[in-house]
């Protein structure tokens, strides 16, 4: 088998005709494709992804058949994602299974959940994300090729803007189905047992508040440098163990009343909308859900608020913050009955309760996306740098076999303060971008999330 290009210089036109060799043959058995063109050119533009390497892959080929001599002209558009840094840090990456999940939400996740809403119900509540092409996740290697959904008027909706009406009643609608189907899938089937990798790990919630609380003390930090309202700053320092103690409680399998398949990032630009309407975007006939590299099998309230506070502005929060909640219920309620898998003890008023709990997570989560998003330094970040690497070397091979045995280390309770040193390096430019005030949108967004949260008594646990 040929090895698994590791950045743009690897990928080479002998790779490009195996991968589409068998991908025409998942579905036409016999077929082969040959290479006549290709061109790779970034996915994304500067500081619109931080994790991973998104290429644009054109590719010319001719297509053939079994025996048949006549070959066919045929152009795949694609796009190819893979992970970033040397061989050490890739496999630290690799530890809590996010990149093998990801490809299989494309391979096998959401085919079978789509098949299985199509069995038991009417096939209404279908999942749309890209055609999967290609995937591996093994030692040394990582790639995921997707059909590029622009090619049929996918677009991004401007992430400064916020998500309109019509936007977010389709993405909770999607959301909900998400939830529901794979809520439903799991009375029959048993997911994890079905997905080993998506069962719940302990690091989970040890990592993740560490995070949070990195952020939340560098948010404290920051007003104390801009003399924020102190009294506000004061119920920030008081309450800060009693928010930890929630953000962790809110992770744990045992307080989650409801668990499902969750997105783990589901914001504006990890959606896509299309329109056939002169007015664009704002009024989307389709959506499609993208980036699946932070899923996870836990409660679906976490998902909900994320999105409510990453991707909306103030003033539309305030106004529809109750219909949005309403539509999720009622979508969740509507499909797992139709499922077969009612859910009669979660009520609309004990999710609304859930989501109240839950929001702290929402506020701190959509401070902490639209600080590091609406930045401007990360368009030029080291973050967004990728330098070509060499896998067929030796010291690739080491690199990658040091981090797969030193991953479990890294990421245990004795690291913690490395870790916590390293998010607050990473994080403290886009702070000091906030301090000056220069960046309108980001100060807006930022604020008003802080203004909003605190007069509602979030902070207040």
């Amino acid at each position: 088998m040929m090895a698994t290009p590791a950045c743009k210089e690897e990928i080479s036109k002998e790779w490009l005709q195996v991968i589409l060799t068998q991908y025409e043959s998942r579905s036409k058995p016999k077929t082969s494709v040959a290479v006549t063109s290709f061109e790779v050119n970034p996915g994304v533009g500067p500081g619109e992804n931080f994790s991973s390497q998104l290429l644009k892959i054109v590719v010319e080929t001719q297509v053939s058949h079994g025996d048949q001599e006549e070959h066919t002209a045929k152009t795949y558009n694609l796009l190819a994602k893979f992970m970033q840094g040397n061989g050490f840090i890739r496999e630290m990456g690799k530890t809590t299974n996010a990149p093998l999940k990801e490809i299989m939400i494309y391979s096998d996740v959401i085919p079978a959940l789509n098949q299985f809403q199509s069995e038991r119900g009417d096939g209404s509540n279908q999942v749309d994300i890209p055609g999967f092409v290609h995937g591996v996740c093994v030692e040394g290697e990582y790639v995921l090729v997707m059909e590029d959904i622009r090619l049929s008027g996918y677009m991004n909706n401007n992430k400064t803007k916020g998500l309109s009406y019509k936007q977010i009643l389709m993405a909770t609608e999607k959301l909900a189905t998400v939830h529901a189907v794979s809520y439903a899938y799991n009375k029959f089937h048993d997911f994890t047992n079905k997905f080993p990798p998506f069962r719940y790990l302990e690091i989970v919630p040890r990592q993740f508040p560490l995070f949070v609380m990195t952020f939340y003390d560098l948010c404290i930090k920051h007003l104390e440098k801009v003399k924020y309202n102190e009294k506000t700053l004061e119920k920030l320092r008081t309450n800060r163990a009693a928010v930890k103690r929630r953000i962790k409680s809110l992770l744990l399998p045992q307080n989650q009343k409801i668990k499902c398949l969750c997105h783990g990032d589901y914001w504006n630009n990890n959606f896509m909308f299309r329109s056939d309407r002169a007015d664009g975007l704002s009024d989307p006939d389709a959506i499609m859900l993208v980036d699946w590299g932070n899923t996870q099998w836990y409660t679906p309230v976490l998902d909900l608020q994320y999105l409510i506070h990453t991707s909306t502005q103030l003033d539309f929060r305030r106004e529809h913050r109750e219909e949005i909640l309403q539509h999720y219920h009622s979508v969740f309620t509507a499909v797992t009955t139709k499922l077969g898998a009612p859910v009669p003890s979660w009520t609309f008023n004990v999710f609304k309760e859930e989501c109240q709990k839950a929001r702290i997570f929402g506020v701190v989560m959509g401070m902490t996306v639209n600080l590091i998003t609406l930045s401007k330094q990360n368009q030029t970040g080291p973050l967004v740098q990728t330098k070509p690497v060499n896998s067929s070397s030796l010291a690739w091979r080491i690199s990658c076999r040091l981090g797969k045995i030193m991953a479990p280390l890294f990421l245990s309770k004795m690291m913690q303060p490395l870790t916590r040193a390293f998010l607050s390096k990473w994080m403290e430019p886009n702070f000091n971008e906030l301090t000056t005030g220069k960046n309108e949108i980001l100060n807006q967004r930022f604020y008003d999330l802080l203004v909003e949260a605190d007069n509602d008594g979030v902070f207040d646990i």
